[in-house]
């Protein structure tokens, strides 16, 4: 995706997630004697104590239409919305250089 700079930072996802009156449970699943990846290890233990945490929605699964983010940042809701492929990727570069200065 050419995202996230030089890094070797790849998505991954949650096997599961439940919400209960904002606090969250994660569930991730591996098969007996598998381990989990370091870039996940360090996902969860960030988890932990974030320093804000964004959701981008995304429509289209495998060709992004449209998408929406919010995050919170010293108080204040940023909002973001967009169309296609080029503008979701340019969202995640201003994201990704943005939270790799603060």
């Amino acid at each position: 995706m050419g995202c996230f700079g030089t890094t070797k930072i790849e998505p991954m996802d949650f096997d599961g997630v439940v919400e209960r009156f904002r606090h969250f449970l994660v569930f991730e699943t591996k098969g007996i004697g598998k381990e989990i990846p370091k870039g996940q290890l360090i996902t969860f233990e960030g988890l932990k104590n974030p320093k804000d945490f964004c959701v981008m929605k995304i429509w289209g699964k495998n060709k992004p239409e449209y998408f929406e983010s919010s995050f919170f940042y010293k108080g204040k809701l940023i909002e973001e919305k967009g169309r296609g492929l080029e503008e979701a990727k340019n969202f995640i570069k201003r994201w990704f250089n943005w939270a790799s200065k603060n």
